[in-house]
């Protein structure tokens, strides 16, 4: 038996998609964007060796320092929703969903890229390099995102599962142990970083840990 506020948060959520929309997770989807779209502005700046040490520099880098925070707040947002929805209860419904939502966009944009990489480096394209890019980080190198989101995707009924079933003590453990790159550290790093920014937002709130 899960422990009693995560079950009352999980409720909680229930009603209110029914009635109405959680104003502050809309505040940080917008906030995550802005910062991503700002991350991606200025890297021609902090990239740049000529402008290094300069004003235009150090201004660059303290903001790209604090606009990374952009993408973490992404997956503590989908932790929070995801992870108190009963919809996630469901593995098999839940891959469905997901996969349809997720893989066919992700699927025609990389070819769609791929064959642009092509042209542009004048290569012939064949199934094995795409194949072989597919395998990797896909055709262009912001596509990491969506391997981040699968694997989350894959983990996330089995995470709801341990978030609903366990007492705020065994959370709280298993927590900190998530944050400790020893414990992690036979797992894969595209998995390891977003879970610990996935969970943080929905068990900082469900646990009160350090109340």
């Amino acid at each position: 038996m899960g422990y009693p506020e995560t079950n009352m948060i999980s409720e909680e959520h229930c009603e209110r998609t029914h009635s109405s929309r959680y104003a502050y997770i809309d505040l940080l989807r917008c906030l995550a964007a802005f910062l991503v779209i700002l991350l991606h502005c200025i890297a021609g700046y902090t990239g740049n060796t000529a402008l290094f040490g300069t004003r235009t520099w150090w201004a660059c880098d303290i903001i790209n320092s604090f606009a990374r925070m952009g993408v973490p707040l992404f997956f503590m947002v989908s932790g929070f929703l995801l992870l108190s929805s009963e919809k996630t209860d469901c593995v098999q419904t839940f891959y469905k969903n997901r996969v349809s939502r997720l893989c066919v966009p992700f699927l025609f944009w990389d070819i769609v890229y791929y064959f642009e990489s092509c042209v542009l480096e004048g290569r012939s394209p064949g199934l094995l390099p795409f194949l072989n890019e597919l395998t990797r980080q896909g055709s262009k190198y912001h596509l990491w995102f969506v391997y981040q989101i699968m694997a989350l995707y894959l983990l996330m009924p089995f995470l709801k599962k341990i978030v609903d079933g366990s007492t705020r003590r065994e959370l709280q453990i298993f927590y900190l142990s998530s944050c400790s790159n020893r414990q992690f550290s036979g797992l894969s790093t595209s998995c390891r970083g977003p879970c610990i920014s996935l969970l943080s937002w929905q068990w900082l709130k469900a646990m009160r840990v350090f109340s």
